[in-house]
């Protein structure tokens, strides 16, 4: 097994020099789905049965934050994968 992650690593830095675009869309991905997603579905599981709050504002609180966290999934992911596809596109300069 860590013959194959150190293979691997090293494919990766001679395919890919320029790390910092794909960071973002790692970044991109994770903070989104594990920074907002996740945790908005997972109070609304925990309270379900215990009860929302007056008017359900838990629920709705999450339903924003899971809204947001989607648009920053799509809006992220979308740039990122935009600077990757220019960075490998443009002519180098000679």
């Amino acid at each position: 097994m860590s013959t194959f992650l150190l293979v691997f690593t090293v494919i990766l830095a001679v395919a890919v020099p320029t790390i910092s675009p794909f960071i973002s869309l790692i970044g991109a991905l994770c903070f989104s789905i594990l920074g907002l997603v996740v945790p908005a579905f997972i109070e609304v599981i925990t309270f379900w049965d215990h009860g929302l709050g007056p008017y359900r504002w838990r629920l709705w609180k999450n339903i924003f934050v899971g809204t947001f966290g989607l648009m920053a999934l799509a809006f992220g992911t979308y740039t990122s994968i935009r600077e990757i596809a220019k960075l490998y596109t443009d002519a180098p300069a000679s």
